[in-house]
């Protein structure tokens, strides 16, 4: 019988692995559930929110984005387009404007890259035109 949970954090970016869990909460669409370890398998859709993870010496909080949750023989992967991880609630919010304002800035610069290569293309398109 296993004593421990081990947490895997999956999301595009990296993967985060918490040893020692005693205990964990989160939310699916039919409310809030807990896992300890030696759980029987199960699969489910975790709501955007908030993961706690227990071990004897903190909590661990993880926001995140929800995606699928999959425990089995003590090991439980969650995986979300994002999460955040703090070992207190509290600085999960600066931590979750700062991912948003990054993502931000990335996606403006995206759509830049976007109407740049659009004017290079109309540009080279009515020059190729002309030489017919």
């Amino acid at each position: 019988m296993k004593k421990n949970l081990t947490v895997r954090c999956l999301d595009d970016r990296r993967v985060l692995e918490f040893s020692g869990i005693t205990a964990l909460t989160a939310s699916d669409a039919s409310g809030q559930f807990g896992v300890l370890p030696a759980h029987a398998p199960l699969h489910t859709l975790l709501l955007p929110g908030l993961v706690v993870c227990k071990s004897a010496e903190k909590h661990t909080y993880l926001a995140t984005a929800g995606g699928p949750f999959i425990c089995r023989d003590g090991i439980v992967n969650i995986i979300s387009t994002r999460f955040v991880q703090a070992d207190d609630p509290d600085a999960l919010i600066p931590a979750l404007k700062a991912m948003k304002a990054e993502e931000g800035s990335a996606q403006q610069g995206r759509q830049q890259q976007t109407v740049d290569m659009t004017r290079t293309l109309l540009k080279r398109l009515k020059e190729w035109q002309e030489l017919k």
